[in-house]
Order: structure tokens, then C-alpha cells, then sequence
């Protein structure tokens, strides 16, 4: 009887395998539309339809379990692996408003395991979707976890340690050893995240307010510097202005080494280079945009150029514009190119 079943279950789900893809798509398209939403910071978002092999499979296991096809909730699974342990909270609370969340099936595997239990925490949704179409009422699974929680999964997967029973003591220690690290890292990578952010707002209040005493120059600082000083941006605007051209804001993460180079180190070191190499990298930028007929700059032209005044001012040699060139790029012809570029521009301009 329970084989005859079985065998209908099987037979039904190959029939209805379109309709499981098409659950799959919908839920994995509303789920990225969640995350954009929200700003969740994601690594990966995994998604998959039970084939008819492994479901043949799962029911060989588990004889006489299903009743229904419905009764089986994990023949579409998304796993989704968050960076934060905070955002699992805030991205299930997500998917309440957007699914309907079966909570009787549903485990918080976070909640479930003891103290002196090893395991990996995750949290599984059972939901459907409830729109009228012909996928509405269907189960299907979500599984949310951090990096580190997957990691944890995937390790003890591969170990074949499914449970804490019938595990050697020594292992169960170890376990619990690496079960509690894992769990703080998860909570320190927060603290991390919560003190950068509370670190780039103090930052960038100073700048506004013009306080840059003792403030090191590195990446947070650098960012919010190039963002909030008026004389950089007083500096970029009349260029801008002047030329006749736009202005693409990008990245300027790749200029703090060869700032560094230059012995820059703190903002007001960095005002101070401004300030003194500002006349001459704006003479360098205007005939450029003259003499190739410019109409675009980005934000590193302007970094670039200041540099370039920089090397001039200072009379650098040859090999130490290469070597200043090559803290940006290890690529020789990349390197052998601007090195002659600046060397020109120097040339041109002392």
C-alpha cells in the first residue's frame, strides 16, 4: 500500500514538475526583490528543484511518511547565506509580510539546540505564496543562515556528523569548541560592522566641522574626506566649472597607497598637500581638457593630477616616479607607461 503511494507521489510530481520550477523562479525573484529592498547585505542566494531522483529517494527513505504530495516541503529549497548575524532576524521578518510562513513546520534551529549541544544554527521557513495563481498553497523551503553558520554545515556535512550521538567524546569536545567560536566570530563580525559605522559618522561630522586634528588618514577617513572637505571639493568645482566638463564620482580607495608613498598620512597632511600642490594640478587638468578635448572627469583625475604636481614640485628622479607608480600596479607595462606619462607632464611643466 505504502509503495503504491509512493509510486503516486512520484508519478504526480513528475507531472507537476513545471510547476514547481515555476514556484522556484517566483519565490527566488520575490526574495532578490526583498534583499534590493531592504539593503540586506547577502553572499549568496541558492536555489533549487527537488529532481524526480532525489525524490524517488527521499520516499525509499522515508516509506509510508507522505501522504501528499504537499505534505513534502522541501521539493523547492532556498538556502540564503547573510554576511550578518543580525540581518537573519531582519530579512525573516521580511519574509513574513511577503509569504505566508507555515509556523508549525517552520524550525528556529538557533533556539532549538542546548548549551552543550553542537550543531549548526539555522533558521527554516516553510511558506507558500498567496496570490490566486495556480502556485499559491504550495510549500516550499528557505533556509537562513550566516557565512560562518554554512560554513559550519558544510564541514560537518563532509565530517558524516549528522548528530551528537554515537560521536566520540573527544570530537563532541571539539565540536563544542569550535560551535562556540564560530557563534562569537558571528557576534564580533556585528560589532565590527556597527563600530566601522559609528567610526565613518564621527568622521565625517569632524570634516564638516573642519575639526581634522589627529585624524589618520585610511580608507573610512580618506572616503569621507574626498566626500565633505569644502576646499577639495571648492578645488574639483572650479575645474569642473571652468572646463566645461561633468563629473563622475568614483571610487578613490586606489590612490591611498601611493599617498601613503608620498608620506601622507593624516587629513591634515592631506589638506596640506592640497593646498600646496592645488595651483598646479589645476594648470596639468585644464590643458588636458583643452589638448584632448575632454568633456568627463572622475574623482581620481583630480587625486591623480595632485599627485602628479606633487612629484614635479619635489623634483622626483625617474626611479622613484616608477616606484610611486608601481604601489598602484604590479603590471609592468602599466607601469613603464605612466612612469613615462608623468615623466613627460614633468617636462612640460618645471
Amino acid at each position: 500500500m505504502a509503495a503504491s503511494n509512493e509510486r503516486k507521489l512520484l508519478t504526480e510530481y513528475k507531472k507537476k514538475m513545471g510547476l514547481y520550477n515555476k514556484l522556484e523562479e517566483a519565490a527566488y525573484q520575490k526574495i532578490n526583490e526583498i534583499i534590493r529592498d531592504n539593503h540586506f547585505f547577502m553572499m549568496e542566494v541558492a536555489h533549487r528543484t527537488k529532481t524526480v531522483q532525489s525524490l524517488e529517494g527521499k520516499l525509499q527513505k522515508k516509506k509510508g511518511k507522505y501522504k501528499e504530495l504537499t505534505d513534502i516541503t522541501d521539493l523547492v529549497g532556498i538556502r540564503v547565506i547573510c554576511y550578518f548575524y543580525d540581518t537573519v532576524d531582519l530579512f525573516a521578518n521580511e519574509l513574513r509580510k511577503a509569504f505566508v510562513v507555515d509556523e508549525k513546520n517552520s524550525v528556529d534551529k538557533r533556539a532549538s539546540l542546548q548549551a552543550t549541544q553542537f550543531g549548526y544554527l539555522s533558521l527554516h521557513y516553510i511558506c507558500s505564496i498567496n496570490d490566486g495563481s495556480d502556485i499559491a498553497g504550495i510549500p516550499f523551503e528557505i533556509q537562513i543562515r550566516t557565512v560562518l553558520q554554512h560554513a559550519w554545515a558544510e564541514i560537518e556535512h563532509d565530517l558524516g556528523y549528522k548528530s551528537q550521538f554515537g560521536v566520540p567524546h573527544v570530537i563532541r569536545r571539539d565540536f563544542s569548541r569550535l560551535a562556540g567560536l564560530l557563534e562569537l566570530a558571528d557576534k564580533e563580525f556585528v560589532a565590527v560592522r556597527d563600530n566601522t559605522k559609528k567610526y565613518t559618522a564621527e568622521i565625517n561630522q569632524r570634516i564638516i566641522d573642519g575639526d581634522t586634528d589627529n585624524i589618520l588618514l585610511d580608507f573610512v577617513s580618506f572616503r569621507a574626506y574626498v566626500d565633505n572637505n569644502r576646499r577639495f571639493n571648492d578645488f574639483i568645482h572650479d575645474i569642473v566649472t571652468e572646463g566645461r566638463v561633468e563629473l563622475e564620482k568614483t571610487s578613490v580607495d586606489s590612490y591611498l597607497p601611493q599617498l601613503n608613498w608620498l608620506g601622507i598620512d593624516t587629513l591634515n597632511a592631506l589638506a596640506d598637500f592640497l593646498e600646496k600642490n592645488r595651483d598646479l594640478a589645476k594648470e596639468i587638468i585644464m590643458d588636458a581638457i583643452e589638448k584632448y578635448e575632454l568633456d568627463l572627469l572622475s574623482t581620481v583625475t583630480f587625486l591623480k593630477f595632485l599627485c602628479v604636481a606633487e612629484l614635479i614640485s619635489n623634483s622626483y628622479s625617474e626611479q622613484q616616479i616608477r616606484r610611486f607608480v608601481s604601489v598602484g600596479t604590479a603590471n609592468e607595462e602599466q607601469i613603464e607607461r605612466r612612469t613615462k606619462n608623468i615623466l613627460m607632464i614633468k617636462e612640460i611643466y618645471s
